[in-house]
């Protein structure tokens, strides 16, 4: 009787602990700067995209700790701006764009969060993981102002993919709802032929909504 007690109580404890599993869904608006930038005809500002994912909080014994994998679909651009500049042997001038790019991208960021409890419905949660993202196409502006497909000429996979950090913090509000603010660190690799000399690292600052399920 005393072991089937027990393991009843294995049981329902083990059960407690997975029912505190949940799915989640993201989406916002992504701002990108790059901390790199040498090319003629173009100066960075901030560019502008959007991200939507998912992933899934797995809550560690300690309820305060959880793993949560995920996927995340963006689109993002990394605000060149253009120049006037005088045109080569003439007194005029002509606007120029030398490294203008979007692209769509996906990524799969695991995260290790902690969170702490303000009030009974209102909690903080820090996070920070690794992520891999894939770039899975794009376009690009020259100085001329034509634009093409940015990876058209591409032939080896490895040259879409880069490896980063990213940091997160939430205000969780009741059951369901999320408001975060989220930074990636993506260092350009000097053999990827996406960097192409226009700029190096980038960051990325997300604000973002979030529901659980």
């Amino acid at each position: 009787m005393k072991k089937l007690i027990f393991t009843v109580c294995v049981l329902c404890a083990g059960f407690s602990v997975h029912a505190q599993n949940a799915w989640n869904v993201k989406g916002g608006l992504l701002m990108t700067k790059a901390c790199d930038w040498n090319v003629a005809g173009s100066e960075m500002g901030v560019g502008m995209g959007g991200f939507l994912g998912a992933e899934y909080d797995f809550r560690l014994k300690n309820d305060a700790w959880s793993i949560a994998p995920g996927a995340e679909f963006s689109y993002e651009t990394n605000g060149a701006k253009s120049l006037m500049l005088p045109v080569a042997g003439s007194s005029q001038m002509k606007e120029t764009n030398a490294a203008w790019q979007s692209y769509y991208s996906l990524s799969i960021p695991v995260m290790f969060n902690y969170r702490h409890a303000i009030t009974d419905r209102v909690g903080l949660r820090a996070g920070v993981g690794p992520y891999m993202q894939w770039q899975l196409g794009g376009r690009s502006e020259d100085a001329d102002g034509k634009k093409w497909n940015s990876f058209s000429q591409w032939t080896k996979a490895k040259d879409r993919v880069s490896v980063g950090l990213r940091a997160e913090i939430a205000v969780e509000t009741g059951s369901h709802l999320s408001y975060a603010f989220s930074v990636k660190y993506a260092p350009r690799f000097e053999s990827s032929s996406f960097a192409n000399g226009a700029y190096g690292n980038l960051l990325y600052f997300g604000l973002g909504v979030g529901y659980r399920f």
